[in-house]
């Protein structure tokens, strides 16, 4: 069994987005955990595709009323990386960005 028995890896929700990733992370753990061998080279395939699928991305903010769109470490295109997707699964607009740019602008 492949990964595209698995998923369709051609859809950018299983290496673009949060949700899509923990699934399809999860699923390959599930179908392939009790294997080691296979384990390491479907969860390594699967890694790899991840990687290459978010090398344009960066965590720079998309617009002004955004702090940088960083989950955990700022990212830049060209490099790997998924800070960019962690980010998406938090709020990065509202009045709390405003107090926090408040905030280091009075500590500038």
């Amino acid at each position: 069994m492949k990964l595209e028995d698995i998923f369709d890896v051609e859809n950018p929700h299983w290496t673009n987005n949060l949700e899509g990733f923990l699934g399809a992370t999860d699923a390959v753990m599930r179908i392939f955990g009790d294997d080691e061998e296979v384990f390491k080279e479907r969860i390594a395939e699967y890694m790899w595709l991840v990687v290459q699928r978010n090398l344009n991305k960066d965590t720079k903010p998309r617009n002004e009323n955004e702090i940088e769109h960083c989950g955990t470490f700022p990212k830049d295109k060209g490099k790997p990386g998924i800070s960019h997707l962690i980010a998406d699964a938090y709020p990065r607009e509202g009045s709390w960005v405003t107090v926090f740019k408040t905030r280091q602008s009075s500590q500038d």
